[in-house]
């Protein structure tokens, strides 16, 4: 279970600061979509089809059949799971891999350009099922600071803890 932090006084104002605890998003287990790969300070790694270089991350389908994404989401923000929604018929086929750019370019015609950016000072990206299955995160990544340029994947592929990796969208990561 990934985390967010929260800060609470008790009693209100009091003098002694502030009580620190831990906020859990439960995550459902087994889910065949993962974050797989991302890049939050993309300034000469990869450009976009529009020959920008932005912000960007990958799925990847851990399956033996194609997954339909449509009605899924993207986020960033705990208090906005349905931020972004993936375009009708979007689909990962088996063991496949698809490239999400983070640059707030969705009018852009060639990609998918979600309409938010990744913090190159750290943050948590999330995964999240469709309104019909109840918007439960499917995946979530937190990360903290990062250096230009340097990509973050699960090792082992698809299913370990992010580590600093070749940039390799639309691969098997490769450790660096």
């Amino acid at each position: 279970m990934k985390t967010h932090g929260t800060t609470a006084f008790s009693p209100v104002h009091a003098e002694q600061g502030a009580a620190q605890y831990r906020v859990g998003v439960p995550v459902v287990k087994g889910s065949p979509i993962v974050i797989n790969e991302l890049m939050a300070s993309n300034t000469k790694s990869l450009a976009d089809p529009q020959g920008h270089y932005e912000d960007w991350l990958e799925l990847h389908n851990l399956s033996d059949t194609t997954v339909n994404l449509t009605g899924m989401y993207l986020t960033d923000k705990i208090d906005n799971l349905k931020k972004w929604a993936f375009p009708a018929d979007t689909t990962i086929p088996a063991h496949g891999y698809l490239l999400v750019w983070l640059d707030e370019d969705g009018k852009a015609e060639v990609g998918l350009h979600a309409n938010f950016k990744l913090s190159r000072n750290g943050e948590t990206v999330m995964l999240v099922d469709t309104d019909t299955r109840g918007n439960q995160v499917l995946d979530t990544v937190a990360f903290e600071k990062q250096e230009k340029d340097v990509a973050l994947g699960r090792w082992p592929n698809g299913s370990g803890k992010l580590k600093q990796v070749q940039t390799t969208p639309g691969k098997e990561n490769v450790l660096k």
